[in-house]
């Protein structure tokens, strides 16, 4: 019986390798059909329209002329600013491409003394700035980095016065170009914010002022560079509708 002992031990250890051959040999064993495996994330689509505000600031530098008496007036003026945008845009794989219609308010208006009028002041004033501009942007899932150009309008104004009262004034909407950049990133599917700068150029055609019946008529022509940086926050509306337009 002592002897016969070890070829038992042996026998079951043998029973017990053969047992395991076979799970081995059909590789790992197969998925649970019922465990739970989260969906695959699926990247933003910027297509669609949107309506959003911005705010942040802005600096304009002026350089403008009064030809009576003749004088060249350079003044600088900083604000904050506000407003509104309304877009469309379409994403290819990658790439968009979109309109930004927006209105900024915001007073970036400069005076400073006149050098050659004793004791007149000029003022010069830009305000209700409009502006429609091409967007061109690259996307990475949820962010999108854009540049843009386009036309632009705001209420252009000058005047020259004196000791409280205005001796000649102008205003006019005059027309300008607008380039920009900027960059978003959508923190919801219909809620998107970002942060853009815009470079506005106005030039200011040759316009006569108006005069009190204490002033004296004048000319006035100049120009005006506007700088501005923005935060945005856009709210996306209409999702999808874009998906079976015929030249997508």
């Amino acid at each position: 019986m002592r002897t016969q002992a070890p070829h038992i031990v042996e026998c079951f250890a043998l029973l017990l390798l053969a047992s395991t051959l076979p799970a081995a040999a059909d590789g790992p064993a197969p998925a649970d059909p019922y465990r739970y495996s989260p969906p695959p994330a699926d990247e933003y689509n910027w297509s669609g329209i949107y309506l959003g505000g911005r705010v942040g600031a802005g600096t304009a530098a002026w350089d403008w002329q009064a030809s009576n008496p003749l004088e060249r007036i350079l003044q600088r003026g900083d604000s904050a600013e506000a407003g509104a945008q309304l877009g469309v845009q379409k994403q290819w794989n990658s790439l968009l491409l979109g309109v930004e219609a927006s209105y900024t308010w915001g007073d970036l208006g400069a005076s400073s003394n006149s050098a050659v009028v004793p004791g007149a002041t000029r003022v010069a004033d830009l305000s209700n700035l409009l502006m429609v501009a091409g967007r061109f942007g690259v996307t990475w899932q949820n962010y999108l980095a854009y540049t843009e150009v386009g036309y632009a309008s705001a209420e252009i104004a000058f005047r020259s016065s004196a000791a409280g009262t205005v001796l000649a004034s102008s205003s006019a909407w005059e027309p300008g170009w607008v380039v920009g950049l900027g960059i978003e990133y959508a923190i919801r599917p219909d809620i998107t914010i970002g942060v853009g700068y815009d470079y506005i150029h106005f030039n200011a055609g040759l316009r006569d002022q108006v005069a009190t019946p204490t002033g004296v008529a004048s000319g006035v022509s100049g120009s005006v560079e506007v700088q501005s940086v923005l935060a945005r926050m856009n709210f996306k509306f209409v999702p999808g509708w874009l998906e079976s337009a015929p030249f997508r």
